[in-house]
């Protein structure tokens, strides 16, 4: 249990240093930008982030302990708070869960909630954002 403590806390602060800085595709994103995707529900700058830290993840299958890391991932990026609301509880082919992503703007709480599928071979990727 303390090393998996350990593990998060490690990937939290690498996932700092590492946010809101040019990745391989050149895609740069500000943490505003970030919030701005959320507050708009702009699928595919939030699809970008979300799966750049899906794929920096050592375990990309779609259970409860990767949705777990992802959550702790999602938590060291600006200012944002996450939580599993469930896990492949959207009866879809395949199942979907779901992550309630919250953060404050000029004194107001915004939250949105985020849709995580699986691929063929059952790795984790982002599906959709909704209220």
């Amino acid at each position: 249990m303390r090393a998996r403590h350990i593990f998060s806390c490690i990937l939290a602060v690498s996932l700092a240093l590492t946010a809101c800085k040019k990745d391989k595709e050149g895609y740069t994103q500000s943490c505003q930008d970030v919030k701005e995707a959320l507050k708009n529900e702009s699928k595919e700058v939030l699809r970008a982030q979300i799966d750049r830290l899906i794929g920096q993840l050592s375990d990309k299958h779609h259970n409860q302990a990767n949705l777990e890391a992802l959550v702790t991932a999602i938590n060291g990026q600006c200012g944002l708070q996450a939580a599993i609301l469930c896990v492949q509880c959207i009866k879809t082919l395949p199942p979907q869960s779901e992550i309630s992503i919250t953060f404050s703007e000029n004194g107001s709480q915004i939250r949105r909630t985020i849709d995580i599928s699986s691929t063929q071979s059952d790795d984790m990727r982002f599906s959709s954002v909704h209220q």
